[in-house]
C-alpha cells in the first residue's frame, strides 16, 4: 500500500508538475509523498526538464588521457587502469520547495522523490542511513535563495575531500546565483573550513548551519551537481588555484623549498620508522613539516614556495594545487591501500611531475583497518637521487 501511494504521488507530479495546477497542489502532493520513503530520481536534469525547471550547464562531459605517475621501485597496475578518465559534466538548478534532509544533505524534490545525484547515485544512497527514514511532516521553512554545499564526502573532517568534493563545486556559481544567496554547510563546520570559504569570498554571514537531524524546505534550493570524486575538472582546478593564491597574497610561485610531509601526529598512514629517514631527507635538502593546525592561508603560501614534495599518502598533498607546475612530487604509498590512485588522479591536472614509491605494510594498533608503513632509508635515498637529479 505504501509503495502504491508513493508511486501515485510521483505519477501525479510527473503529469502536472510543470503546470499552474501543479504549482497549486504541489504542497499537498509533497506532504503526502514525504511521509513515505521517496521514489528515487536518477536523472535530475531529466526531472527538471520535464517539470519546466531551467537547468544551467556548468561544464560538458569530457574524456581525459593522462600520463601515469613514475614508479620509483615496484609498479602498481592501478595507475595504468586510471590513465583514461571521464570528467562528468556539471549543472546547476534551482528547485522550488526542495528539501534538504539527513546528515549527508539528501535532496528531496517537491514531488517527494529523492535525487540520487545528491549522494553520488543509488549505490551510495542505499548505504545512507537517513534514506529509509520518513521525513518530518513539517520541515523548517527557509526563505530566499539557498545553495547547498552538503555532501557525503565533503562533510567529513578531511582536507582533501572538503577541498576537492566541496569547494570545487563553487566553480562558476558566482555567475549564476542571485545576489544574497546563502550557503548550507554542516553545523559542526570547523574553523579551517570556514577560513577556506572566506578565501573564496564567502564569509560566515552567508553560511547556514545544517545539523544531521535537520530537514529544511527551501523556497529556492540551488543544487550544484557534485564533482567526480576521482578526477578534477581542469577548468575548476585552474579557477581554484588562481583564486586561492590571489587571496593568500601570492604573486608568483617559487621552487625554493623541499618539503617532507610528516604524518607522525596522525592515527594511520604513518611511516613508523620516520626518524630513520631524517638523515636521508636532510641530505637531499628536505625540511619536515606537519600541517595539523596550520591555517589554510599559511598552507597555501608554504606549498606555493615548494620545489619538491615528498611524503606518505595523506590529505596534505591537496596543497599541491598551489605549487608550481615544475614542483617534483613523490607520494609514498602503502601497498594494501585500495584508493592508491586518488590523490594523483585528482592532482594530475596541476601539471607537477609525479612519482610514487611503495613502502611496506605495518599493522596499525590504533586503527586496524588503516595500516601504517615502513620505508627503507636506502631505497628512499636512491629514489630521491633518481627523481630529483636533473636529466
Amino acid at each position: 500500500m505504501v509503495d502504491r501511494l508513493r508511486r501515485v504521488a510521483s505519477a501525479v507530479w510527473r503529469r502536472i508538475g510543470g503546470t499552474r495546477a501543479g504549482r497549486r497542489v504541489a504542497p499537498a502532493v509533497g506532504r503526502l509523498a514525504r511521509r513515505l520513503r521517496p521514489v528515487v530520481v536518477d536523472d535530475l536534469v531529466g526531472w527538471a526538464t520535464h517539470n519546466g525547471i531551467p537547468v544551467i550547464d556548468l561544464s560538458a562531459t569530457r574524456t581525459r588521457e593522462r600520463a601515469v605517475p613514475v614508479a620509483l621501485d615496484r609498479a602498481r597496475p592501478d595507475f595504468a587502469r586510471a590513465a583514461t578518465a571521464t570528467i562528468p559534466g556539471r549543472f546547476l538548478l534551482a528547485i522550488p520547495g526542495g528539501v534538504l534532509w539527513g546528515r549527508n544533505g539528501l535532496v528531496v524534490l517537491p514531488d517527494g522523490t529523492i535525487a540520487a545525484q545528491s549522494i553520488y547515485g543509488r549505490i551510495r544512497l542505499d548505504l545512507d542511513r537517513d534514506s529509509d527514514r520518513p521525513l518530518p511532516k513539517r520541515p523548517r521553512w527557509i526563505a530566499g535563495d539557498v545553495c547547498t554545499l552538503l555532501g557525503e564526502f565533503s562533510n567529513a573532517a578531511n582536507y582533501w575531500h572538503w577541498t576537492h568534493d566541496g569547494l570545487l563545486r563553487l566553480h562558476r556559481l558566482a555567475d549564476h546565483l542571485p545576489a544574497g544567496t546563502t550557503f548550507v554547510v554542516p553545523a559542526d563546520l570547523p574553523r579551517w573550513k570556514r577560513d577556506s570559504l572566506r578565501l573564496l569570498g564567502i564569509g560566515d554571514d552567508r553560511l547556514l548551519r545544517f545539523g544531521p537531524g535537520d530537514a529544511w524546505a527551501c523556497e529556492r534550493l540551488w543544487f550544484p551537481s557534485l564533482p567526480s570524486p576521482e578526477v578534477t575538472d581542469p577548468d575548476a582546478g585552474a579557477w581554484f588555484r588562481r583564486t586561492m593564491l590571489d587571496a593568500a597574497g601570492v604573486g608568483a610561485t617559487t621552487t625554493e623549498r623541499r618539503l617532507f610531509l610528516s604524518r607522525d601526529d596522525t592515527l594511520h598512514g604513518r611511516i613508523v620508522d620516520e626518524e630513520r629517514l631524517v638523515p636521508v631527507l636532510e641530505r637531499h635538502g628536505f625540511e619536515r613539516v606537519r600541517l595539523t593546525g596550520m591555517p589554510v592561508v599559511e598552507q597555501v603560501r608554504l606549498f606555493a614556495s615548494a620545489g619538491a614534495v615528498v611524503g606518505p599518502t595523506g590529505a596534505a598533498f591537496t596543497n599541491l594545487m598551489f605549487s608550481d607546475p615544475t614542483t617534483r612530487v613523490v607520494e609514498i604509498v602503502e601497498p594494501t591501500w585500495s584508493a592508491v590512485t586518488t590523490l594523483w588522479s585528482g592532482l594530475e591536472v596541476y601539471g607537477q611531475p609525479y612519482a610514487y614509491l611503495e613502502g611496506e605494510t605495518v599493522a596499525n594498533p590504533d586503527q586496524p583497518d588503516r595500516a601504517d608503513l615502513s620505508v627503507d632509508p636506502d631505497l628512499l635515498d636512491r629514489a630521491l637521487t633518481e627523481w630529483l637529479t636533473p636529466s
